[in-house]
């Protein structure tokens, strides 16, 4: 017998629905599952399913994803497409459930570590890249072990942690497939990840970024702000702010986690999950490469912010996400719509009115202090 056991795709009620029900959206998932689903439980949203060992479980990743519908149709005017929250499992006979959840409907499918798994990676991801660290210093295998326990246990995530991470990540990571799906139905990626979308890599990421929770919001402005403002520590002071606010080249840039393989995570088994990359924090070529990605998520977020802002608007994304899916370039709408919504009519123009909009927010900007 065939078994699968999935790992996180990326850096995601105590009773099942009945089976008269309309719409039974768990007995849907379940079936697809076969007999690999019978042990497990599953909770059940207007738009989707949490499936996972316990019913605990699976009402905590219903939790997280409804707020995400919740959210998804806030700033898209649309229901989110029917998905699948599942936690990582091993199910005998099942060597694919992605695909054959897909094929029962589910055009979002998200695999998620279970908070164990999630504690192994992290700890073998530290102690891996410590060791790695030592061995550049010279040192002998026994201080190599020794500071990769220390890394180990010093990283070790706490519940708070693991709990904070997963309000942000399940709801981001269905976004950016509701995103596609919602304004292109017909599309179909053939590229690793979620960057393959018809849509800019910018507004692919501001969709997922807006599924967040406010601590999560918070936390990708108080990034920003920080490295804006010169007073990022350790590796984030480094980092250029002639490039966080640039704005065009923001706008016209692919993700820099799609142009960089060496920071993708690694491809993993049959059913489409990957695993985590160590990046060995003491090569500098390495973390320059992992900052450019980090910071892309809060200038995401800061302009996500500035077009609300200055639009009034809470679905301005949704009609920029209809003009591009109609062909329309951002640029062009602008020309068209920006001026009734506030907005310059140009990427130029939009780039003063942002750098603007930072210095009454944020002050000057450190590179520009006297």
């Amino acid at each position: 017998m065939s078994r699968f056991h999935a790992t996180l795709a990326c850096g995601a009620m105590l009773a099942m629905a009945t089976p008269a029900a309309a719409d039974d959206l768990c007995a849907k998932a379940l079936t697809a599952l076969g007999s690999g689903g019978a042990a497990l439980a599953c909770t059940q949203t207007p738009a989707g399913v949490a499936i996972a060992p316990d019913a605990e479980r699976a009402a905590r990743l219903s939790q997280l994803s409804e707020a995400g519908e919740g959210r998804f149709k806030a700033h898209f005017g649309r229901d989110a497409p029917r998905y699948v929250v599942m936690e990582a499992v091993e199910l005998d006979g099942v060597s694919d459930p992605k695909s054959m959840l897909q094929e029962a409907g589910f055009s979002r499918v998200l695999i998620w570590f279970s908070q164990q798994e999630q504690i192994s990676q992290v700890v073998a991801a530290a102690r891996t890249s410590a060791e790695a660290a030592a061995r550049r210093q010279g040192l002998d295998e026994a201080a190599v072990t020794a500071a990769g326990e220390r890394a180990a246990t010093a990283r070790r995530p706490t519940q708070v942690t693991l709990d904070t991470r997963e309000a942000q990540v399940v709801p981001h990571e269905l976004g950016h497939g509701w995103f596609v799906k919602a304004f292109w139905p017909d599309h179909q990626s053939v590229a690793q990840g979620h960057y393959g979308g018809p849509g800019p890599d910018w507004l692919d990421e501001i969709s997922a970024l807006l599924m967040e929770d406010d601590n999560g919001a918070e936390e990708r402005r108080k990034v920003f702000r920080d490295v804006y403002q010169g007073r990022a520590g350790a590796h984030l002071s480094a980092f250029p702010v002639a490039d966080l606010i640039d704005l065009p080249r923001f706008l016209s840039r692919d993700h820099p986690a799609q142009t960089r393989p060496e920071i993708r995570p690694a491809a993993s088994s049959v059913s489409g999950g990957v695993t985590m990359r160590v990046i060995d924090s003491s090569d500098p070529n390495a973390m320059a490469q992992v900052l450019e990605a980090a910071l892309y998520y809060p200038q995401g977020r800061m302009f996500a912010d500035f077009l609300l802002d200055r639009t009034g608007d809470p679905q301005v994304f949704m009609a920029i996400a209809e003009a591009l899916a109609q062909g329309t370039s951002f640029e062009d709408w602008l020309s068209a719509q920006g001026p009734s919504r506030r907005l310059p009519g140009t990427i130029a123009d939009l780039d003063g009115a942002w750098r603007e909009w930072l210095v009454v927010r944020l002050g000057q900007p450190s590179s520009e202090r006297s």
